[in-house]
């Protein structure tokens, strides 16, 4: 339906004094955009009415689009989170266990550092390729759902690359997924 909710995190909304940590970008009901031209625009448009404030706390997103993906699963639609970031993460151990229950959700979560000066080891630490993350009650990841890329190491290449290396690990988490919840391609 080329639909795209937009959603943003660590800011205060207008009327209001206390950061938020998830809430429609659209400062509307519906969070939902028309396309990707619709995410830049309500970006230009809302970015301006918002302070934006720490602490940087990805849990509450993360767990509401999983289960926003467990819901749109009916329809099988697999949900690609993308989150733009220029801070580290205050609540890891709660993103970690957020990332760790949604090993079953039709999900990757895509996150992007921006800027430069940044410490971003955390965000490295949650791409744990080669390895899965353990939440704080020791449960194992059954898969890998979280690719990090630093867009400051490209900022000497082409969009396209960059494109390329933030959306790489997809078909694999999208393959690892589906083994996961034994799920079949249609039999034609």
């Amino acid at each position: 339906d080329k639909m795209v909710p937009v959603y943003g995190f660590g800011a205060v909304l207008p009327e209001q004094k206390m950061a938020s940590h998830f809430f429609n970008l659209t400062l509307e009901e519906d969070a939902y955009v028309h396309k990707i031209g619709g995410v830049l625009d309500v970006y230009r448009k809302n970015l301006p009415k918002l302070k934006l404030a720490g602490p940087t706390n990805f849990a509450p997103c993360i767990t509401q689009v999983t289960k926003n993906a467990r819901e749109a699963a009916s329809d099988n639609v697999y949900t690609v989170l993308l989150m733009l970031t220029d801070g580290d993460i205050t609540d890891m151990a709660a993103t970690i266990d957020a990332i760790v229950q949604a090993d079953d959700a039709p999900l990757s979560i895509i996150i992007v550092g921006v800027g430069s000066d940044c410490d971003f080891s955390n965000m490295q630490e949650l791409d744990c390729d080669g390895a899965f993350l353990i939440s704080s009650k020791g449960r194992l990841s059954r898969r890998d759902t979280v690719q990090f890329v630093a867009m400051s190491e490209f900022k000497r290449k082409s969009l396209g690359t960059l494109a390329a290396e933030v959306l790489r690990e997809v078909p694999d988490q999208f393959t690892e997924y589906a083994r996961l919840v034994n799920l079949h391609p249609p039999k034609r």
